[in-house]
Protein backbone atom coordinates (compact mmCIF):
# COMPACT_ATOMS: atom_id res chain seq x y z
CA UNK A 1 0.00 0.00 0.00
CA UNK A 2 2.91 2.35 0.74
CA UNK A 3 4.19 1.78 -2.80
CA UNK A 4 0.77 2.58 -4.27
CA UNK A 5 0.52 5.80 -2.23
CA UNK A 6 3.96 6.74 -3.50
CA UNK A 7 2.77 6.24 -7.10
CA UNK A 8 -0.28 8.40 -6.41
CA UNK A 9 1.92 11.21 -5.10
CA UNK A 10 4.22 10.92 -8.13
CA UNK A 11 1.33 11.08 -10.60
CA UNK A 12 -0.19 14.01 -8.75
CA UNK A 13 3.08 15.89 -9.05
CA UNK A 14 3.24 15.07 -12.75
CA UNK A 15 -0.28 16.30 -13.46
CA UNK A 16 -0.98 19.11 -11.00
CA UNK A 17 0.54 21.82 -13.20
CA UNK A 18 -1.84 20.95 -16.04
CA UNK A 19 -4.75 20.89 -13.59
CA UNK A 20 -3.94 24.39 -12.35
CA UNK A 21 -3.67 25.56 -15.96
CA UNK A 22 -7.11 24.10 -16.79
CA UNK A 23 -8.67 25.78 -13.75
CA UNK A 24 -7.16 29.13 -14.73
CA UNK A 25 -8.42 28.61 -18.29
CA UNK A 26 -11.92 27.92 -16.99
CA UNK A 27 -11.84 31.10 -14.92
CA UNK A 28 -10.69 33.03 -17.98
CA UNK A 29 -13.49 31.61 -20.15
CA UNK A 30 -16.13 32.26 -17.49
CA UNK A 31 -14.84 35.77 -16.81
CA UNK A 32 -14.57 36.50 -20.52
CA UNK A 33 -18.09 35.25 -21.19
CA UNK A 34 -19.49 37.34 -18.35
CA UNK A 35 -17.58 40.49 -19.35
CA UNK A 36 -18.53 40.21 -23.03
CA UNK A 37 -22.19 39.55 -22.23
CA UNK A 38 -22.33 42.65 -20.06
CA UNK A 39 -20.40 44.79 -22.56
CA UNK A 40 -22.54 43.80 -25.54
CA UNK A 41 -25.67 43.24 -23.41
CA UNK A 42 -26.10 39.73 -24.83
CA UNK A 43 -26.96 37.20 -22.12
CA UNK A 44 -26.54 34.32 -24.55
CA UNK A 45 -22.76 34.76 -24.32
CA UNK A 46 -22.85 33.72 -20.65
CA UNK A 47 -24.91 30.68 -21.56
CA UNK A 48 -22.48 29.72 -24.32
CA UNK A 49 -19.52 30.08 -21.95
CA UNK A 50 -21.24 27.91 -19.35
CA UNK A 51 -22.14 25.18 -21.84
CA UNK A 52 -18.61 25.14 -23.29
CA UNK A 53 -17.08 24.88 -19.82
CA UNK A 54 -19.22 21.90 -18.85
CA UNK A 55 -19.51 19.81 -22.00
CA UNK A 56 -15.88 20.23 -23.05
CA UNK A 57 -15.18 17.83 -20.15
CA UNK A 58 -16.55 14.89 -22.11
CA UNK A 59 -13.01 14.18 -23.29
CA UNK A 60 -11.33 15.54 -20.18
CA UNK A 61 -10.47 12.31 -18.39
CA UNK A 62 -8.91 10.63 -21.46
CA UNK A 63 -6.87 13.79 -22.05
CA UNK A 64 -5.54 13.80 -18.47
CA UNK A 65 -4.74 10.09 -18.57
CA UNK A 66 -3.02 10.36 -21.95
CA UNK A 67 -0.85 13.21 -20.63
CA UNK A 68 0.33 11.08 -17.72
CA UNK A 69 0.91 8.07 -19.97
CA UNK A 70 2.92 10.10 -22.47
CA UNK A 71 5.16 11.41 -19.70
CA UNK A 72 5.94 7.83 -18.72
CA UNK A 73 6.43 6.98 -22.38
CA UNK A 74 9.10 9.64 -22.74
CA UNK A 75 10.98 8.80 -19.55
CA UNK A 76 10.57 4.99 -19.94
CA UNK A 77 10.86 4.63 -16.16
CA UNK A 78 8.21 1.89 -16.15
CA UNK A 79 10.79 -0.50 -17.57
CA UNK A 80 12.62 -0.42 -14.22
CA UNK A 81 9.67 -0.07 -11.84
CA UNK A 82 9.23 -3.16 -9.61
CA UNK A 83 5.55 -2.46 -8.89
CA UNK A 84 2.87 -4.55 -10.64
CA UNK A 85 1.05 -3.08 -13.62
CA UNK A 86 -2.17 -2.90 -11.61
CA UNK A 87 -0.46 -0.39 -9.28
CA UNK A 88 1.09 1.61 -12.10
CA UNK A 89 -2.07 1.91 -14.18
CA UNK A 90 -4.42 2.06 -11.19
CA UNK A 91 -2.58 5.04 -9.74
CA UNK A 92 -2.81 6.92 -13.03
CA UNK A 93 -6.51 6.18 -13.42
CA UNK A 94 -7.26 7.22 -9.84
CA UNK A 95 -5.27 10.45 -10.03
CA UNK A 96 -6.73 11.25 -13.45
CA UNK A 97 -10.24 10.73 -12.05
CA UNK A 98 -9.57 12.92 -9.01
CA UNK A 99 -8.20 15.71 -11.21
CA UNK A 100 -11.14 15.33 -13.57
CA UNK A 101 -13.68 15.57 -10.74
CA UNK A 102 -11.99 18.73 -9.44
CA UNK A 103 -12.07 20.23 -12.92
CA UNK A 104 -15.67 19.27 -13.73
CA UNK A 105 -16.84 20.49 -10.32
CA UNK A 106 -15.21 23.85 -11.04
CA UNK A 107 -16.82 23.92 -14.49
CA UNK A 108 -20.29 23.15 -13.11
CA UNK A 109 -19.90 25.77 -10.40
CA UNK A 110 -18.90 28.43 -12.91
CA UNK A 111 -21.60 27.22 -15.30
CA UNK A 112 -24.21 27.52 -12.55
CA UNK A 113 -23.11 31.07 -11.75
CA UNK A 114 -23.23 32.05 -15.42
CA UNK A 115 -26.58 30.43 -16.15
CA UNK A 116 -28.32 31.85 -13.09
CA UNK A 117 -27.08 35.32 -14.04
CA UNK A 118 -28.91 35.29 -17.35
CA UNK A 119 -32.19 37.16 -17.40
CA UNK A 120 -34.00 34.87 -19.85
CA UNK A 121 -33.06 31.34 -18.89
CA UNK A 122 -35.74 29.36 -17.06
CA UNK A 123 -37.27 25.90 -16.91
CA UNK A 124 -40.01 25.67 -19.50
CA UNK A 125 -42.09 22.97 -17.79
CA UNK A 126 -40.99 23.37 -14.18
CA UNK A 127 -41.53 26.08 -11.55
CA UNK A 128 -39.31 29.12 -12.02
CA UNK A 129 -37.55 28.53 -8.70
CA UNK A 130 -36.48 24.98 -9.60
CA UNK A 131 -32.77 24.70 -8.78
CA UNK A 132 -30.31 23.93 -11.55
CA UNK A 133 -27.94 22.20 -9.13
CA UNK A 134 -29.65 18.82 -9.57
CA UNK A 135 -29.46 19.06 -13.36
CA UNK A 136 -25.81 20.08 -13.28
CA UNK A 137 -24.97 17.32 -10.81
CA UNK A 138 -26.57 14.69 -13.04
CA UNK A 139 -24.78 16.11 -16.07
CA UNK A 140 -21.48 15.97 -14.17
CA UNK A 141 -22.09 12.34 -13.18
CA UNK A 142 -23.01 11.43 -16.75
CA UNK A 143 -19.94 13.17 -18.16
CA UNK A 144 -17.69 11.46 -15.61
CA UNK A 145 -19.18 8.06 -16.44
CA UNK A 146 -18.75 8.47 -20.19
CA UNK A 147 -15.32 10.06 -19.86
CA UNK A 148 -14.12 7.22 -17.63
CA UNK A 149 -15.24 4.62 -20.16
CA UNK A 150 -13.36 6.43 -22.91
CA UNK A 151 -10.29 6.72 -20.68
CA UNK A 152 -10.25 2.96 -20.06
CA UNK A 153 -10.51 2.26 -23.77
CA UNK A 154 -7.70 4.74 -24.36
CA UNK A 155 -5.62 2.93 -21.74
CA UNK A 156 -6.18 -0.40 -23.47
CA UNK A 157 -5.31 0.92 -26.93
CA UNK A 158 -2.24 2.73 -25.55
CA UNK A 159 -0.84 -0.39 -23.93
CA UNK A 160 -1.81 -2.50 -26.95
CA UNK A 161 -0.11 -0.07 -29.33
CA UNK A 162 3.17 -0.13 -27.42
CA UNK A 163 3.09 -3.89 -26.93
CA UNK A 164 2.92 -4.44 -30.69
CA UNK A 165 6.35 -2.96 -31.38
CA UNK A 166 7.33 -6.02 -33.44
CA UNK A 167 4.70 -5.10 -36.07
CA UNK A 168 5.00 -1.31 -36.01
CA UNK A 169 3.73 -0.88 -39.56
CA UNK A 170 0.33 -2.45 -38.78
CA UNK A 171 -0.36 -1.28 -35.22
CA UNK A 172 -2.86 1.41 -36.17
CA UNK A 173 -4.60 -0.96 -38.55
CA UNK A 174 -4.98 -3.53 -35.77
CA UNK A 175 -6.38 -0.89 -33.42
CA UNK A 176 -8.96 0.16 -36.02
CA UNK A 177 -9.94 -3.47 -36.60
CA UNK A 178 -10.27 -4.16 -32.86
CA UNK A 179 -12.30 -1.00 -32.28
CA UNK A 180 -14.61 -1.75 -35.23
CA UNK A 181 -15.04 -5.34 -34.12
CA UNK A 182 -15.86 -4.33 -30.57
CA UNK A 183 -18.37 -1.73 -31.76
CA UNK A 184 -20.10 -4.32 -33.95
CA UNK A 185 -20.11 -6.90 -31.13
CA UNK A 186 -21.54 -4.37 -28.65
CA UNK A 187 -24.40 -3.51 -31.02
CA UNK A 188 -25.09 -7.18 -31.77
CA UNK A 189 -25.18 -8.15 -28.09
CA UNK A 190 -27.36 -5.15 -27.27
CA UNK A 191 -29.95 -6.32 -29.79
CA UNK A 192 -30.26 -9.82 -28.30
CA UNK A 193 -33.71 -10.49 -26.85
CA UNK A 194 -32.35 -11.56 -23.46
CA UNK A 195 -30.38 -8.32 -23.18
CA UNK A 196 -33.43 -6.28 -24.14
CA UNK A 197 -35.41 -8.02 -21.40
CA UNK A 198 -32.67 -7.38 -18.84
CA UNK A 199 -32.70 -3.67 -19.71
CA UNK A 200 -36.36 -3.58 -18.73
CA UNK A 201 -35.56 -4.71 -15.19
CA UNK A 202 -33.95 -2.73 -12.39
CA UNK A 203 -35.03 0.58 -13.93
CA UNK A 204 -34.24 3.89 -12.24
CA UNK A 205 -36.17 6.99 -13.31
CA UNK A 206 -34.61 10.44 -13.34
CA UNK A 207 -35.87 13.79 -14.55
CA UNK A 208 -33.12 15.54 -16.47
CA UNK A 209 -32.72 18.29 -19.03
CA UNK A 210 -34.03 17.06 -22.36
CA UNK A 211 -33.75 19.94 -24.81
CA UNK A 212 -33.43 23.70 -25.17
CA UNK A 213 -35.87 25.85 -27.10
CA UNK A 214 -35.55 29.44 -28.21
CA UNK A 215 -38.83 31.28 -27.69
CA UNK A 216 -39.86 34.88 -28.24
CA UNK A 217 -39.17 35.76 -24.61
CA UNK A 218 -35.86 33.91 -24.39
CA UNK A 219 -34.32 30.48 -24.11
CA UNK A 220 -36.09 27.84 -22.07
CA UNK A 221 -34.93 24.43 -20.97
CA UNK A 222 -37.36 21.53 -20.80
CA UNK A 223 -36.97 18.40 -18.75
CA UNK A 224 -38.14 14.87 -19.33
CA UNK A 225 -38.10 11.74 -17.14
CA UNK A 226 -35.79 9.02 -18.43
CA UNK A 227 -35.27 5.43 -17.35
CA UNK A 228 -31.97 3.59 -17.22
CA UNK A 229 -31.27 0.05 -16.16
CA UNK A 230 -28.81 -0.92 -13.45
CA UNK A 231 -27.93 -3.85 -15.71
CA UNK A 232 -26.49 -1.42 -18.23
CA UNK A 233 -24.31 0.17 -15.57
CA UNK A 234 -23.30 -3.23 -14.22
CA UNK A 235 -22.34 -4.44 -17.70
CA UNK A 236 -20.26 -1.31 -18.25
CA UNK A 237 -18.44 -1.82 -14.95
CA UNK A 238 -17.69 -5.43 -15.87
CA UNK A 239 -16.38 -4.30 -19.25
CA UNK A 240 -14.19 -1.68 -17.58
CA UNK A 241 -12.74 -4.30 -15.24
CA UNK A 242 -11.93 -6.62 -18.16
CA UNK A 243 -10.31 -3.82 -20.15
CA UNK A 244 -8.22 -2.82 -17.14
CA UNK A 245 -7.04 -6.40 -16.55
CA UNK A 246 -6.06 -6.83 -20.20
CA UNK A 247 -4.17 -3.52 -20.09
CA UNK A 248 -2.31 -4.68 -16.99
CA UNK A 249 -1.35 -7.94 -18.70
CA UNK A 250 0.01 -6.01 -21.67
CA UNK A 251 2.03 -3.70 -19.45
CA UNK A 252 3.32 -6.58 -17.35
CA UNK A 253 5.18 -7.75 -20.42
CA UNK A 254 7.54 -4.84 -19.70
CA UNK A 255 6.92 -3.31 -23.07
CA UNK A 256 9.15 -0.50 -24.16
CA UNK A 257 7.01 2.59 -23.91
Amino acid sequence: MTAFIGLLKKDWQLGKRNLFFVILLQLFIAGGGYALSRYFEIDELMLVAGVVLIFSHLFGLPAILLTLLNIEGKTQLWLYNPNPASFLLGAKILISTVMYIISVAMACTLGYLLITNTSFFEHGNLPADTPYIIDLSLIAIGLTYQSLLMALFLLFFWTFYHSMKFIKAFRWLLIIIIFSGYSWLEIWIGELEIIQELKKTGLVRLSITNYLEMESNGLKVYTKPIDFSIWTVGTSLLMVAIIFLISCKLLDRKVEV
